[in-house]
């Protein structure tokens, strides 16, 4: 039999229980007895075969299930968000399991932990509940004060279908293996969503037949994990973050016994209780995305924080953005769309609040009836984000200080007011020397000038002054650094179905921008995932026009617990053989549920 490893960092987050084992089960399973007229059935769930078609479709991490029978009218509910319901034909609890996983995955294929069944009816607050401290976040609680008709722990190896409740209702799962991947400590996988895997997968997604990338992929520590029984040990604090192609092979990232010696001194499994604990657990006191309807009036937009940086852009018209940030104050704004001056508007944001933010009447802002959308962002290091404004001094190299906690992984610079320059963006898989305009839907550009150091410190906007520090004219730039909140990543577009695979840590919350860096004529996009709940992301917006928000017609984002994945022939985000930047706000990285 397993036994749960000793990983993690102690402190921080604790899970109200741990759920110790899961049953890898590929091979089907049964049951005997007919399902009573009203049941609830309770499980943790994380396929190994994946159909983008269905709802259940994240092999990043687990699923908490909740099946509800009432007579013949089944609902499936996954984190309690209920996504539909049929008219069941099963015959059995397990064919009713079956029957509702091949409904919303298309498999039924996967690692399940502590299927628990009561003969009644019950809310999934009866198995599971939503964490305050870690928003979005739902966990197994205890349930032994529940009339358990069935209980499948799969905490014995050598029978894997015992019924824990001790009513003798086993299982029979065919092939199954016991596993320590479950809800409350997820392991590493071989990733079927990337297509860097090139390879068929089977056993859990352990085993490939080829090439193939990982669902786990660390910055920083020291790993240990095992191919065909032999370790291998890596180093991310010195060669950087894991990220391997790993070749054909069964590979054991912890879940299973180790054949080889394991780990030794400080390295650790791949596994979500390895990592560090998040600087912050809830995002939401320092980042917001905000959906709201312009009232025309005066408005008070409560956020819990005081932001130093508010980006505005109507959604059902089209009007231009306006940017705020604390720097330049209040009732000042600047547009990305356009190489306009800055806007002085007494009516617009109206100030910067201990809370949140005042708007006026201002129809670019808030006119009535409008759809807008806002996002709001503290500088902190905590979250690697920082506002820099300076005045032009003329001097060679001039540096520019910020407080990052890190290296930026993107920088968006602007002349206020805009005239020659324009909006510049650095990201760092272009490097230094390079840019792309964000107020055009250019390509990038090459200027050795331009982005001539970066640092954890601060960074050189040019080595010249010739746009980016005359003297009389004044510049602001937005720097964010890769953290728990935000990561910047690009991808080498497909053309087609079988899109890249972008690894953002935490579950996606918005896509600030994507951009296709080697094609003409392709704009910035954004997606944010509150008006796209699902793990579809299709409606979107332009930071280089001020066009209402639309529908992507020609490709598909796919959002999973840890990262991006692109389907369809955008050329905008999935151009075949073009690079396409990323910015993406995120929540934090180690607690999370599938998507």
């Amino acid at each position: 039999m397993l036994t749960p490893k000793e990983t993690g960092s102690g402190g921080g987050f604790a899970y109200p229980i741990r759920l110790e084992h899961s049953a890898l089960c590929e091979a089907g399973f049964s049951s005997t007895g007919e399902p009573a007229v009203n049941a609830t059935i309770a499980l943790g769930w994380k396929p190994t075969a994946v159909n983008v078609g269905k709802p259940l479709c994240d092999p990043t991490h687990h699923y908490l299930l909740t099946i509800r029978k009432e007579g013949d009218a089944v609902s499936v509910l996954k984190q309690g968000v209920e996504l539909g319901g049929y008219a069941t034909s099963a015959a059995t609890y397990a064919e009713l399991v079956s029957e509702a996983l091949t409904a919303y995955a298309g498999t039924t294929a996967g690692y399940y932990s502590r299927l628990a069944i009561v003969e009644e009816l019950r809310e999934p607050s009866a198995f599971f509940k939503q964490v305050p401290a870690a928003p979005g976040l739902w966990v197994p609680i205890g349930i032994s004060g529940l009339p358990l008709h069935i209980l499948l722990d799969f905490s014995d190896a050598a029978n894997l279908g015992r019924d824990a409740s001790g009513n003798g209702n086993g299982w029979t799962l065919t092939d199954a293996v016991q596993s320590l991947d479950t809800p409350t400590n997820n392991f590493c996988t071989l990733n079927p969503l990337d297509n860097g895997t090139t390879g068929a997968l089977s056993g859990g997604n352990l085993t490939a037949s080829g090439d193939a990338k990982v669902t786990l992929r660390p910055a920083s520590g020291k790993w240990y994990y095992e191919r065909n029984g032999e370790g291998v040990s890596y180093d991310a604090d010195a060669n950087g973050r894991f990220d391997p192609v790993l070749t054909a092979g069964t590979y054991n990232f912890g879940a299973a016994a180790w054949e080889g010696a394991g780990p030794v001194d400080d390295e650790k499994p791949l596994c979500d209780a390895s990592l560090p604990e998040p600087a912050v657990l809830d995002t939401g006191k320092y980042l917001a995305t905000v959906l709201r309807t312009g009232t025309g009036t005066e408005t008070s937009i409560a956020l819990g924080f005081r932001p130093d940086a508010v980006f505005i852009k109507a959604r059902s018209t089209a009007t231009h953005h306006a940017v705020f940030d604390s720097e330049r104050g209040a009732a000042r704004y600047v547009t990305p769309d356009v190489a306009a001056v800055e806007t002085a508007d007494e009516q617009s944001l109206m100030s910067f609040n201990v809370d949140g933010y005042n708007l006026g009447s201002s129809a670019v802002v808030n006119a009535e009836g409008v759809e807008f959308r806002d996002i709001a962002i503290k500088a902190s290091p905590k979250i690697g984000f920082d506002v820099v404004k300076w005045d032009g001094d003329g001097t060679t190299a001039r540096f520019i200080p910020y407080d990052l906690g890190g290296r930026p992984a993107s920088v968006i610079m602007m002349k206020c007011p805009q005239t020659n320059g324009g909006w510049s963006v650095y990201h760092k898989d272009l490097g230094l020397g390079k840019f792309v305009c964000l107020d055009t839907n250019n390509r990038v550009s090459s200027m050795a000038n331009r982005f001539y150091d970066v640092s954890a410190d601060g960074f050189v906007p040019e080595n010249t002054p010739t746009y980016f520090n005359k003297v009389g004219e004044s510049y602001v730039a937005y720097c964010f650094a890769d953290s728990d909140v935000f990561s910047a990543f690009s991808w080498i577009g497909s053309g087609g179905a079988n899109g890249p695979y972008g690894y953002t840590g935490g579950k996606p919350e918005n896509v600030f921008f994507g951009k296709n860096v080697n094609y003409t004529e392709r704009s910035w996009i954004e997606f944010n995932a509150i008006q796209n709940p699902a793990s579809e992301l299709s409606t979107y917006l332009r930071w280089d026009g001020s066009n209402a928000e639309a529908t992507m017609s020609n490709v598909t984002l796919w959002t999973t617990s840890n990262g991006l994945r692109a389907s369809g022939t955008s050329i905008a985000l999935n151009g075949s053989g073009h690079q396409v930047i990323y910015l993406v706000f995120t929540t934090q990285h180690k607690y999370r549920n599938a998507l």
